[in-house]
């Protein structure tokens, strides 16, 4: 994930060397650890419980399933779950429902953006499992 520093733009003294184009000048400013944590909660699953409700049954299920040589399902529901799962922390910051609400434009554009690779992941492995009617003893 790719972060920009923000900028700040500072109007030079007018008409003292420079031309119309160079009238301000960018700084860079860095971003502060509260600002990097606040991004990073607004995307990344917090609870670390709940990657333990999550990944113990999924990986028991795992374990019948290779063993039953049903390998492609396996994989392909695994994704589902993991790529919905991430979601969850995203979604609920950019409804605004979450511990932690997106709340500037800057905010929301990084949590969509964050939201669209998984949201896709799931979307083409859910098709990919249910393809043609199979699998529908998981449904």
């Amino acid at each position: 994930m790719q972060t920009s520093s923000p900028q700040l733009e500072i109007p030079s003294a007018s008409g003292v060397g420079c031309n119309k184009a160079e009238r301000t000048t960018k700084l860079t400013i860095p971003q502060t650890i509260a600002q990097k944590e606040r991004r990073r909660a607004l995307v990344v699953p917090r609870e670390h419980g709940a990657w333990g409700m999550l990944l113990v049954p999924l990986l028991t299920g795992a374990a019948v399933g290779l063993a039953g040589g049903r390998v492609g399902p396996v994989l392909l529901l695994t994704t589902v779950v993991l790529a919905l799962f991430w979601l969850r922390t995203p979604v609920e910051s950019w409804l605004g429902t979450g511990a932690v609400r997106a709340q500037t434009l800057e905010e929301r554009q990084l949590v969509r953006n964050v939201i669209v690779p998984p949201a896709t992941i799931a979307a083409v492995s859910l098709s990919a499992l249910f393809w043609q009617g199979k699998n529908r003893a998981l449904i």
